[in-house]
């Protein structure tokens, strides 16, 4: 999947979020814990490479951060102006389009009552669906994980009726309009390419715009940041009968 399509539902956002305030952070940032079991996490150690300005209002930061195993996560963090990382660099060969993370099987029903059994009810555990005659794709930026979103989150200026109001984008068209290349098995309809991205009007980027750090810097710390790095480590940590 090519990251520019991240920028989508965030540029929407940005323009009318509000910060957590210090009692609603440490709140939010304990449902999330709890809701994935993560009580013992790593500091962020959080590092701030690179900024510009992905779009008129929006203003971004390349960062890295630390996780399990001793391995690094980049990200581009989105923030509103003025004053919310890739396939490509968790690739061994510094490529997007090779659905490496698609060799990690999982089931996301027996996942779920996994959690529920663990939990011991079902209140406050994730929510999935299925649509019908579509395969891979991007729904974080649609309608209806937005309005999911703000069911859960209940954004400051939003509201059901705004966001079911908010025009669309199908994924494709604009790719095709700003010269964005995508990958031949993601650009059909029932992939990236048929989604509906919420809003419109969105610039296009080229990949390296996107990618945290410069292909030097990578690659001479690459086993940081590669997905093979940390599933080893989890492997070898799993096999040991060690908790990560």
């Amino acid at each position: 999947m090519f990251r520019p399509v991240l920028v989508l539902l965030a540029l929407v956002a940005c323009a009318d979020a509000q910060a957590l305030t210090s009692v609603e952070a440490p709140a939010v940032r304990a449902r999330i814990l709890s809701n994935f079991f993560a009580s013992e996490l790593p500091p962020l150690d959080a590092k701030t490479h690179r900024h510009f300005e992905p779009a008129p209002g929006v203003t971004a930061e390349a960062v890295t951060y630390a996780t399990q195993f001793g391995t690094r996560v980049p990200a581009i963090l989105y923030l509103p102006k003025p004053l919310p990382a890739g396939e490509g660099e968790r690739n061994r060969e510094r490529k997007s389009g090779t659905r490496a993370h698609d060799a990690l099987k999982g089931d996301e029903q027996l996942a779920r009552q996994r959690v529920v059994a663990k939990r011991g009810k079902a209140d406050g555990v994730f929510d999935f669906t299925f649509v019908p005659d579509v395969s891979h794709r991007p729904f974080f930026v649609t309608k209806p994980v937005a309005l999911w979103l703000h069911r859960q989150l209940q954004f400051p200026n939003w509201s059901d009726a705004k966001i079911a109001a908010l025009p669309e984008t199908r994924i494709g068209d604009w790719a095709a309009a700003n010269s964005v290349p995508m990958d031949r098995l993601y650009a059909t309809e029932e992939r990236e390419g048929g989604t509906r991205a919420l809003g419109r009007d969105f610039p296009g980027f080229k990949r390296e715009d996107l990618s945290v750090l410069s292909a030097a810097e990578w690659e001479a710390r690459r086993d940081v940041f590669v997905l093979e790095a940390w599933e080893k480590a989890a492997r070898a940590t799993s096999a040991l009968g060690r908790a990560p």
